[in-house]
């Protein structure tokens, strides 16, 4: 287009040059002159789009290779020199009126437009594609990842119950030991107290005791007193523990628990005095010197024999004394019959 639009100018010229050559030779020069700045313009034009082209050539070359900042750049660059190159051709066109430069400047512009608007899109479009590629890429990479954390996360799961297992293996066991320690201290204690209680059974003294007043192998004996004293039973048959006292008549605790005791007196006609002297019988049972029980019978009458007796349950401490007494002013008679007797025994530890 361009170099129609040169041959038209040289056309032009010639023509101009045959028809007024005497009367425009000023004119002619003028116009030689502006045809020689419009081949330089051409000139130039042809250049830029020689450069225009290879610098095409290298954009798609770097945007191959997705130099696209680089090529930006380079754009940017052409950009402004072409807009320098534009600032130059508009001042020469606005000298010269090169209406039809400025036009090819302008269509120059607009392939430029157009091919950086193909540049921006290949380069975005490649862009895209490699972005998209390594997405994929890594979603791949996070899959083979979440495979190979979620076996590991499975192997490590099962080690760590494993592990708890074994911990709970190992408390059972301590447990375990402990129950058995605490089953066999309990087992202990049980026969440490079966064997205290057997112990205690064994040990648990045996008392019993029976003894009468007197040891009169012949005769009798009226036992009397005008203060109360202790009868002392002298004829022991009977004394398993040896808690009775033959030589005091008293009997002492060797262990708390539950004594028994019984005793019975008898009396009878004092045929050797009046009736006024009779005496009547009237005993008791001490515990600790108080009274626990009694028994009496008045003067012996027509039957001319008395007997009475009494027995008694008695908790008893350690070191607790019973023992009887004789009331005064009464009597009680012996003989080899033996019809007084006292006795007792424990019947169980408390």
């Amino acid at each position: 287009m361009m170099k129609v639009g040169l041959q038209f100018a040289v056309a032009l010229v010639c023509f101009w040059s045959s028809a007024a050559q005497d009367k425009n030779d000023i004119l002619g020069k003028t116009l030689i002159a502006i045809l020689n700045n419009l081949q330089s313009i051409t000139t130039q034009l042809e250049n830029l789009k020689q450069e225009n082209s290879a610098l095409k050539t290298e954009i798609e070359a770097a945007a191959s290779k997705q130099s696209l900042q680089s090529v930006i750049q380079q754009v940017k660059a052409v950009q402004g020199e072409n807009a320098a190159l534009k600032t130059e051709i508009e001042a020469a066109a606005s000298k010269q009126s090169l209406q039809l430069v400025i036009q090819q400047v302008k269509t120059i512009q607009g392939e430029n437009t157009a091919l950086k608007t193909e540049i921006e899109a290949a380069a975005s479009k490649q862009s895209l594609q490699s972005v998209i590629q390594q997405v994929k890429a890594v979603q791949g990479e996070n899959a083979a990842l979440k495979t190979e954390i979620e076996a590991a996360a499975s192997k490590q799961s099962l080690q760590s119950v494993i592990q708890q297992v074994k911990t709970i293996q190992g408390e059972n066991t301590a447990l375990e030991s402990k129950i058995n320690s605490a089953a066999s201290k309990q087992e202990v204690q049980s026969v440490v107290k079966q064997v205290e209680e057997l112990d205690q059974k064994i040990s648990i003294p045996k008392v019993a005791f029976s003894a009468t007043l007197s040891v009169l192998q012949s005769g009798n004996q009226f036992i009397k007193t005008s203060v109360g004293t202790i009868l002392v039973y002298k004829n022991v048959f009977t004394n398993v523990g040896n808690a009775y006292d033959p030589n005091t008549g008293v009997f002492t605790a060797p262990v708390r628990g539950l004594y028994v005791f019984s005793f019975n007196v008898f009396n009878a006609y004092d045929f050797s005095a009046s009736q006024a002297a009779q005496q009547g019988m009237a005993v008791a049972l001490l515990k600790n010197g108080a009274q626990v029980l009694s028994a009496t019978d008045s003067l012996p009458a027509a039957d001319k024999q008395d007997n009475c007796g009494g027995s008694a349950s008695l908790l008893l401490n350690k070191g607790d004394q019973v023992y009887m007494t004789l009331w005064a002013n009464n009597r009680i008679y012996t003989d080899v019959i033996k019809r007084n007797a006292f006795s007792g025994h424990l019947a169980f530890t408390v």
